[in-house]
């Protein structure tokens, strides 16, 4: 069987893919790490998973419009339920990477508990005017936390597919977003 040529995004939409994959890692690792940390540590790293989560936001939307402005390459033939799933999973990964960063904002937002957000220690990010409304609070943190799951669930499916194409089809999809 012959090799299958794809072409590849281009190095902006590889280094946000992975820039934000790694963030996402690191972010889900601080805030699980919250869990096993003493009271007086919980703060610092709350800081930093609050600039990460901001960071993944900003990115994400700079990488929704520079999908817009530079679409993706075409993809190789596959069956169209393969590329209802495949759209169907970006969509909702871009759903959730610009969600749960909105999310977390409003979840800080409703607590009690205050303390600033800054972001990465340089200005303070100021908070929607929801202080003390518990009931916000409580569905925000449960849909945070949930849809974090739902994203974990997602880049494992997205991963699958990739080694998929390129182990079982050998369409080479993978080396699309491969910087090497």
């Amino acid at each position: 069987m012959t090799e299958v040529q794809v072409k590849r995004y281009n190095f902006v939409a590889m280094l946000l893919h992975w820039a934000i994959f790694l963030l996402l890692i690191y972010a889900i690792y601080l805030g699980w790490s919250t869990e096993s940390l003493p009271k007086e540590k919980v703060r610092e790293v709350m800081q930093i998973h609050k600039s990460v989560g901001l960071t993944i936001l900003l990115l994400s939307l700079f990488r929704l419009a520079w999908r817009i402005m530079n679409p993706p390459p075409p993809l190789p033939p596959m069956p169209r339920r393969d590329q209802i799933i495949m759209a169907a999973t970006h969509h909702s990964l871009y759903l959730l990477m610009i969600g749960i960063p909105l999310i977390g904002w409003v979840m800080i937002s409703s607590s009690s508990f205050k303390f600033p957000t800054k972001f990465w220690g340089t200005f303070e990010i100021p908070l929607l005017p929801l202080t003390g409304m518990e009931t916000v609070h409580h569905v925000t943190e449960f849909l945070h936390s949930k849809l974090v799951w739902v994203g974990i669930v997602l880049v494992a499916l997205h991963f699958a597919a990739a080694l998929k194409h390129q182990f079982v089809d050998k369409d080479n999809l993978i080396k699309r977003m491969l910087p090497f």
